[in-house]
């Protein structure tokens, strides 16, 4: 009798790990497919009609939140405000290779900026209605600086990726774009028309740096993305055109953008920043240059009364001409004090009404503006105040006096 088989043991289980699937970020490295998603995303970047139109309205809204001083207003002007797909085009149109394209980006953003500039221009001639308005926040919003340019790297790099990847998330990503592109360009029309040398030429100067830095970083992550330019020679020209032009709009906006200009020295005049100021004038009449007769010759070589000189011609100086009135009447005036505003950040200082935080903001002055220093060594909340005056802006009013960097000597400062 045969025993019974051993009962072999069931099989074990396999675990047999499964290969884990991975998100790709990038495509698979196929030509054609990136030509799909270049062709496709340089379509996006192409606006409408309805592009200039929200644009206008954007302008409009940022034109009343200057008016109002209403920092609100500008978030708010931002949101009204279409997806910037032109600004990323720009990027996207030295891969295509196409000089066509290229161009109708570029025209596309030329007539927005327009649009804005334009209606910037006639929000600062409604402003000359208002003699008393005073901008608190539009100087220290626009000017650049870099809590501006990390907002614009953010907006820049989302608005590429959803460009190219996933459109309907572009919203959010344009709204950044909008406020540190679009509301520069309208301020410096504001400023320019409104009186407000300080306003638009720190808002111009951020305008020109934001649209290069929004160029460079959409060329970056179109790299990225797996993109390759169809035409290498294209690309390397456009690549070339964009660093000469940056170079020279840096080497142009340096000083407005917050940098304390190398010129300043203690030579330049501050006479120039007093308005109608009388000079004193030290030189003497040229009545008192007649006091000093030459010695006269005395007639005594002949007894004759012809000889004689008349009474009219005697040289006996008169006491009319006295100098000594005409010197003392000038009174000397003191050398006014000048100084430049220079802080650790870029968009400047506020200037209020009276020493203290917790007073009214009259107005604002950028890094390198020239302003003439009134009154010293007031004390409020733990710091030394110094009254000033903004010549640019025809401002009065108060600041820390450690943000000034005093450009013509002044005693206890």
């Amino acid at each position: 009798m045969t025993p019974p088989a051993e009962a072999q043991p069931s099989p074990a289980p396999s675990f047999r790990r499964r290969p884990r699937q991975r998100r790709r970020w990038l495509p698979p490295a196929g030509e054609d497919e990136h030509s799909a998603l270049l062709a496709a995303a340089a379509r996006r970047a192409v606006p409408s009609a309805w592009f200039f139109l929200q644009i206008a309205l954007a302008a409009l809204v940022w034109n009343w939140a200057l008016l109002a001083d209403l920092p609100a207003g500008l978030v708010l002007g931002a949101l009204a405000a279409p997806f910037l797909g032109p600004v990323l085009g720009l990027g996207l149109g030295l891969f295509s290779g196409v000089w066509g394209y290229l161009g109708q980006v570029l025209g596309a953003l030329g007539v927005g900026g327009l649009v804005t500039f334009g209606i910037g221009l006639l929000g600062g001639l409604a402003s000359l209605a208002f003699p008393q308005h005073r901008l608190a926040y539009a100087t220290r919003v626009v000017a650049p600086g870099w809590g501006a340019a990390l907002l614009l790297s953010v907006g820049t790099l989302w608005g590429t990726w959803a460009l190219v990847r996933a459109p309907q998330r572009a919203a959010l990503p344009g709204v950044a774009l909008a406020y540190t592109l679009w509301l520069p360009l309208t301020a410096a029309g504001f400023g320019l028309t409104g009186g407000r040398p300080a306003l638009w030429q720190g808002a111009l100067a951020a305008f020109g740096l934001h649209l290069l830095l929004a160029v460079w970083l959409s060329v970056a992550v179109a790299w990225a993305l797996g993109l390759r330019p169809a035409r290498q020679a294209f690309f390397l020209l456009g690549m070339a055109g964009l660093a000469l032009v940056t170079v020279g709009a840096g080497w142009l906006a340096w000083p407005q953008a917050g940098t304390l200009p190398l010129s300043a020295s203690p030579t330049a005049s501050p006479e120039a920043l007093l308005p109608n100021r009388p000079s004193p004038s030290p030189t003497l009449p040229s009545t008192v240059a007649g006091t000093v007769p030459a010695p006269p010759v005395l007639p005594t070589h002949t007894p004759t009364p012809t000889a004689i000189l008349p009474p009219t011609a005697t040289v006996t100086p008169s006491p009319s001409p006295s100098p000594t009135p005409t010197v003392t009447v000038p009174s000397p005036t003191p050398t006014p004090i000048v100084a430049i505003v220079y802080t650790d950040q870029a968009n400047g200082v506020i200037i209020r009404q009276a020493p203290g935080f917790d007073q009214p903001s009259v107005g604002g002055a950028l890094n390198g503006t020239k302003v003439i220093i009134l009154e010293i060594g007031h004390e409020a909340d733990g710091h030394l105040w110094a009254k000033i005056y903004v010549p640019s802006e025809d401002i009065t009013g108060w600041v820390v006096q450690r943000l000034l960097i005093v450009v013509t000597p002044a005693p206890n400062w």
